[in-house]
């Protein structure tokens, strides 16, 4: 196919619309091979895995990828294709997804939320995948087993915010993990539920460090923070530098 228009005009349209609507990204990929050269790795841009499609995305005009459909992705390109997404930064696994785990040799992100016994139990913190994380979301109920990820998380070499649910390793992680500068407990909004975590909360709230925050935390929220919006990172910040100056009370924790 050829076009009257400059090439990089009609880049710049091609790639406005596929960033405006990334379900149609494999259709603008049959238009011509320059166009699928231009919008291809939009494509990956933003990846959230799941053991299952994600249709609640559909209406909203993003992609979902199953993880078996992405590791066949990964395996049919060719061996450097992967390889050289240096600017990986931000993966979303669904918890029990474990088959990308083996691929991850040749990538590092500074965000990830995944499950914690899975990731941990098959990488080192040394692991080059950790080599430049920041914000880790552990996703799996982690108080439900007797596994204890602290050791591991406090040996991260960059780790600076760390978002779990309520977890009995939390105490002892803001002890060992230096680096760290948020750590937040991420907590069902049902009165009930907190009851249960609060005696533990309040034992913590001399630590700045330590918010407590409430809502449902699932890939879409994810999905909408890399694409610009505001996290609950982000809030959480904002919440510590007002405990921290003391613009709120310094021992509110939650948020």
């Amino acid at each position: 196919m050829s076009s009257h228009l400059p090439p990089d005009l009609e880049r710049e349209i091609f790639e406005i619309c596929a960033l405006s609507w990334p379900l149609l990204i494999p259709k603008f990929m049959l238009v011509a091979q320059r166009v699928k050269a231009w919008v291809e790795p939009l494509l990956y841009r933003t990846i959230p895995v799941s053991p299952v499609p994600l249709d609640g995305f559909r209406s909203r005009r993003f992609p979902a990828y199953p993880a078996s459909r992405v590791t066949s992705l990964i395996l049919a390109k060719p061996a450097g294709f992967f390889r050289s997404c240096t600017n990986l930064e931000n993966l979303y696994i669904a918890d029990n997804t474990t088959a990308l785990i083996p691929h991850f040799d040749s990538v590092s992100v500074t965000r990830l939320r995944a499950p914690c016994e899975a990731i941990l139990r098959n990488l080192p913190p040394t692991h080059h995948f950790f080599s430049r994380l920041t914000h880790l979301e552990l996703a799996d109920k982690a108080w439900r087993t007797n596994f204890d990820p602290s050791q591991a998380l406090a040996a991260l070499p960059h780790l600076t915010h760390l978002a779990s649910s309520w977890s009995h390793f939390i105490p002892r992680l803001l002890q060992s993990c230096r680096t760290l500068r948020v750590l937040i407990c991420l907590h069902n909004p049902s009165a009930e539920r907190f009851d249960r975590v609060r005696p533990f909360a309040e034992r913590l709230a001399h630590d700045i460090r330590f918010v407590v925050a409430s809502g449902q935390y699932g890939v879409m929220a994810w999905y909408m923070s890399v694409q610009g919006g505001v996290d609950y990172w982000r809030r959480a910040e904002v919440f510590i530098e007002a405990r921290r100056t003391r613009k709120i009370d310094t021992e509110l924790y939650l948020m």
